[in-house]
């Protein structure tokens, strides 16, 4: 009797296409990518994970850059298109959900120096208008790129690229 093929399917309701679900350990420094329906890729890093100890992150939350440069092949581009310069979108803080489903697939793992970090982060909270970076410190004012402070989805992730991109958001098909 033949041994059935095993299956995953997973149900992002994402723009982002599933490469392939891991359960790998998500380190500092990995590089990732994600497949959009153009079928052209995006690529991303991970700044900070849970287990740094030198930054206070809380929980199982992963602090990523995610990059403009576009490929159509998926293979890791040269170093100076993923640059701190050169994000899509302002960095986030995000679960290990990702990875897990298979919408950033790890290709790749380097030391992470100074060089591939902005020099500020900022995020924002609305109630009270204020600015913040990655570590909790409050900020004076504001800088660029900034966002919201929060747990990001990747489904809110794929939104903010989608939207970045001019790519129509994903809607729930019937």
């Amino acid at each position: 009797m033949a041994s059935a093929e095993r299956v995953v399917v997973v149900d992002t309701r994402t723009n982002l296409k599933v490469l392939k679900p891991s359960r790998k350990k998500v380190r500092r420094g990995d590089m990732f990518r994600m497949q959009l329906p153009d079928n052209t890729y995006l690529f991303g890093r991970v700044i900070g994970t849970p287990e740094d100890t030198d930054a206070p992150l809380i929980g199982p939350i992963y602090f990523i850059y995610i990059y403009s440069y576009r490929s159509t092949t998926g293979e890791l581009p040269e170093s100076g298109h993923l640059n701190p310069s050169a994000l899509l979108i302002a960095p986030v803080f995000t679960n290990r959900l990702a990875w897990t489903d298979g919408v950033f697939e790890t290709i790749w793992s380097a030391t992470l120096t100074d060089d591939d970090k902005l020099n500020q982060h900022c995020f924002w909270t609305p109630n009270p208008d204020r600015y913040y970076d990655e570590f909790g410190n409050e900020l004076a004012e504001r800088s660029e790129p900034c966002a919201l402070l929060g747990v990001t989805s990747y489904r809110t992730i794929d939104d903010r690229i989608s939207k970045a991109l001019g790519i129509p958001p994903f809607t729930e098909r019937g």
